[in-house]
């Protein structure tokens, strides 16, 4: 009995620390992963920023050709951009899914 009881706490505390380091661990590639989508989305965001910038000269004063040309790539990198966060969203969510999952463990 005694001895059962023991053997099954210290079970108990073996698992609640591998679960709480697992959990930890978790936490710290959500984060790591988290900073370098961050950093991706602010890279295409000043991508962004001077395509614009390009687009505006354009538009000052070059030919309509080279404008529409500038429209397209400035249309191309938005729609990339919503593609990006869509998949940093999906991608958030997926691990967000294994962190409970592996809390409810």
């Amino acid at each position: 009995g005694a001895e059962q009881r023991a053997l099954a706490e210290a079970l108990a505390a073996r698992l609640n620390r591998t679960l709480h380091n697992a959990n930890e661990g978790l936490k710290r590639e959500v984060a790591s992963q988290g900073e370098q989508l961050l950093a991706r989305l602010d890279s295409l965001a000043d991508d962004l920023h001077e395509e614009v910038g390009e687009q505006v000269a354009l538009m000052e004063g070059r030919s309509e050709a080279r404008g529409e040309h500038a429209r397209e790539r400035l249309a191309a990198l938005g729609s990339g951009m919503e593609r990006q966060e869509r998949e940093v969203k999906e991608h958030f969510l997926r691990l967000e899914e294994r962190v409970v999952g592996e809390r409810e463990e």
